[in-house]
């Protein structure tokens, strides 16, 4: 899957890899950056939801993408 093309740029209030939480269902409502490798930029999102099952969480994105 090919990354979105648009992002809002402006991830100031987040600090990427700031904070632990207990349990992923925790995370649900945190405000992250999510690195793109290949674009070698943060872009800023909230954890939606968690899948504890396979450790994954759900992220939309502040442009309205979102992903597992």
């Amino acid at each position: 899957k090919d990354p979105p093309t648009r992002r809002l740029p402006d991830a100031t209030e987040i600090e990427p890899g700031a904070g632990v939480s207990a349990t992923l269902e925790d995370d649900v409502g945190r405000r992250v950056a999510v690195w793109w490798p290949k674009e070698k930029k943060f872009y800023p999102a909230r954890v939606s939801g968690v899948d504890a099952k396979r450790a994954k969480h759900h992220v939309r994105y502040d442009d309205g993408d979102d992903e597992w």
